[in-house]
């Protein structure tokens, strides 16, 4: 989420306000916690990350497991991911046929001066 805003957010319509950095913390924070640890304003914008988090719930009561890991848990992940980014307003989180995201692997490094204390940041703040 974090490359694709740095890298590609001049082509997409953005919903919220947020820079690149503090997007990408309040989606660990809502997934994780369900809420925001750094006292973010959340609202309807925000909604994909929190029917994530119930969604994970939701299937480790049901099937009895701690894990989050197989194909159909990855694509309910990036959906989720990708409509936030956006700041879409979800109902539910259909899945995509394809990765909206562009391929990682082919995007330029963040590690540039400018963007190197970011993405520090943003790594020990999923610690």
């Amino acid at each position: 989420m974090y490359a694709e805003m740095v890298h590609h957010g001049d082509r997409l319509v953005f919903n919220h306000g947020h820079s690149p950095l503090t997007r990408a913390r309040l989606f660990i924070d809502l997934c994780l916690n369900g809420y925001s640890k750094t006292d973010i304003a959340c609202g309807p914008n925000e909604i994909a990350a929190l029917k994530l988090r119930n969604t994970i719930s939701r299937k480790k009561e049901e099937l009895k497991r701690s894990y989050w890991s197989d194909k159909s848990d990855l694509r309910v992940t990036i959906v989720a991911a990708y409509r936030f980014m956006l700041g879409d307003k979800v109902q539910n989180l259909a899945l995509y046929k394809t990765d909206p995201f562009h391929n990682f692997v082919e995007m330029p490094s963040t590690n540039t001066q400018d963007l190197t204390n970011g993405t520090r940041d943003l790594l020990e703040h999923a610690a």
